[in-house]
């Protein structure tokens, strides 16, 4: 008997499993974790790959913009010391505008600004509105003839500083870097047309179209400067990479399928996914993404349980799901309708194909069965659904984790 431990939130569940039953996972060593976030910011600022320090690029007139995921993990620690490093330039506060992506609805506002030093607290924050037309402007065509439409406030900046997470993405392949700028900060029917192409295939070695085009809109641009995040285990900052989009987007997915991609030998009948880190932070969104690297590597007909802390979902996707008989008819509404978090919709309705989805979560339990998966009343629940499987792969952080068939 073997015993294996699985984080949720900042707590920890210790699964007996039998030697018979354990499915290995080829994977590397743990990400290391950084000690001093702030620290590693300021040396990604003042030694980038293939760009001059970010402040030798400004002048005191410039009006930069950053562009920003606002469910960075730790974002206040990453976030401050960019601004100090902008504002030694000689750039004023006032003159700097960070621009986020639309949110869900209800979703929290910017309470993250909280955490910052009190005179950066009053940098101006837009959160991009892609159907509103005043709100766009108009870049250049891409050689392929798309007319770019971008938010205004990027196009009339100086200089853009893109601010984000590397991470696997069902449409982008890797998301991250550019895609954080376009399609995600793109006009209404762009944003729709790439919310479409959503594909199971694992990211290869090579950047898929999408990814191509974005780096093309970034050219366009003047090319932004960016730093790009890799997140840890729970809470953990692993490697924060500066510089030209190009060369941080090779080392960030070079990174990222290094410690990340994990290789299963075969499918499991039950597989265990836990999502670790601040229980304020983890979000359905989490748990979808957890569901989708599962769906990867468990048997058909098998079981997938998922331990997490993840919040009641916010968003039109959760009232397309509770009038929905079945995630599958969710999925071509949300098609139909368009809506924001069609691609959570989507990992929900691929995973539910594929096997039993339990989640233990602080998800109301009415609502966890509206979303089609059966809630679990105590995490030691998942014990039971172990006992008498043939075969169980336990993934640690599988809302970061891509996990394919070696």
């Amino acid at each position: 008997m073997v015993q294996v431990n699985v984080a949720f939130g900042r707590e920890s569940l210790a699964l007996e499993i039998h030697e018979r039953q354990r499915i290995s996972a080829r994977r590397a060593a743990a990400a290391p974790a950084i000690a001093d976030v702030p620290a590693a910011v300021r040396q990604a600022l003042e030694s980038p790959r293939e760009f001059p320090p970010l402040r030798r690029a400004l002048t005191p007139d410039d009006h930069v913009a950053i562009v920003l995921r606002e469910q960075l993990t730790r974002l206040p620690e990453l976030l401050a010391p960019l601004l100090e490093h902008i504002v030694s330039a000689g750039v004023s506060v006032s003159n700097i505008a960070i621009v986020c992506p639309p949110r869900l609805e209800d979703q929290q506002a910017d309470s993250w600004r909280e955490g910052l030093p009190a005179e950066l607290r009053s940098v101006a924050v837009e959160v991009h509105e892609p159907a509103t037309r005043n709100h766009l402007a108009y870049l250049a065509a891409t050689k392929a003839g798309r007319r770019i439409y971008l938010n205004r406030t990027l196009v009339d900046a100086d200089q853009i500083v893109v601010l984000s997470r590397v991470a696997f993405d069902p449409v982008m392949g890797y998301t991250g870097g550019l895609s954080d700028l376009f399609p995600a900060l793109s006009d209404e029917a762009t944003r729709n047309e790439f919310a479409l192409r959503i594909t199971a295939s694992a990211p290869g070695a090579k950047n898929w179209n999408t990814m191509q085009e974005a780096h093309e809109v970034g050219w366009l641009l003047g090319m932004p400067f960016v730093l790009e995040v890799m997140e840890g285990h729970g809470d953990d900052i692993s490697y924060v990479i500066g510089g030209g989009a190009k060369a941080t987007a090779e080392e960030a997915e070079r990174l990222l399928n290094h410690h990340w991609r994990v290789k299963v030998e075969r499918t499991a009948e039950v597989v265990v996914a836990g999502i670790g880190g601040d229980p304020q932070t983890q979000t359905f969104a989490d748990v979808t993404r957890a569901l989708a690297c599962a769906a990867r590597v468990v048997r058909v007909g098998g079981v997938i349980a998922v331990l997490s802390r993840a919040q009641t979902p916010v968003g039109p996707g959760l009232a397309l799901l509770r009038d929905s008989d079945s995630p599958v008819r969710a999925l071509s509404l949300a098609r139909q309708q368009k809506i924001p978090d069609v691609v959570g919709i989507w990992q929900l309705a691929t995973a539910a194909q594929h096997a039993r989805l339990y989640l233990f979560s602080d998800i109301p339990p009415a609502t966890a069965e509206e979303l089609f998966v059966t809630p679990l009343e105590s995490p030691g629940q998942v014990q039971r659904l172990l006992d008498g499987a043939e075969s169980v792969l336990v993934l640690p952080d599988a809302h970061r984790t891509l996990a394919v068939l070696d």
